[in-house]
């Protein structure tokens, strides 16, 4: 299984991932900079991944092997 990545907004999809782990990191990464200061990186570092889906207008769907094979 494999999880896809969806902006809300459109603009970003079709990345795929190993885990929720692995695109929990991945937004963490991506957004760090949108946050104000370094307290408040700190603290997204600790968000799940919910919390930062929501927070930046993304959401996940486990799909298949088969599935990511397409899309990549």
């Amino acid at each position: 299984m494999k999880i896809l990545r969806i902006d809300n907004q459109g603009a970003f999809n079709g990345s795929v991932y190993n885990s929720k782990k692995e695109l929990r990191e991945a937004l963490i990464y991506l957004h760090q900079k949108d946050m104000a200061n370094d307290e408040d990186r700190k603290a997204l570092k600790k968000w799940s991944l919910n919390e930062v889906c929501e927070m930046f207008d993304w959401d996940y769907e486990t799909i298949t092997d088969k599935q990511a094979k397409e899309i990549n």
